[in-house]
């Protein structure tokens, strides 16, 4: 029997998802954020790999330079946590 609790929901891919929701209802977004973090989320679907996505907080120009209201911000957050 299966448990009832939340174990197996995957917040990292709500995280990937939301952020990208965001980006796509934005105007103050690029576009090569986007795609990016569609790959991210291919990524982990396929293959549990968050490495690409964890690369893209560091250095100039990075995810963490893009901004944005406290919610973006704190789902940037979670994304990376």
């Amino acid at each position: 029997m299966k448990s009832n609790t939340n174990t197996d929901h995957d917040h990292y891919l709500d995280a990937l998802e939301a952020l990208k929701y965001i980006m796509l209802q934005s105007k103050d977004y690029f576009g090569h954020w986007i795609d990016a973090i569609q790959r991210d989320i291919e990524q982990w679907q396929n293959y549990r790999n968050s490495a690409i996505h964890l690369g893209h907080y560091g250095g100039m120009g990075s995810f963490n330079d893009l901004g944005g209201d406290p919610y973006f911000c704190n789902i940037q957050s979670i994304a990376y946590s």
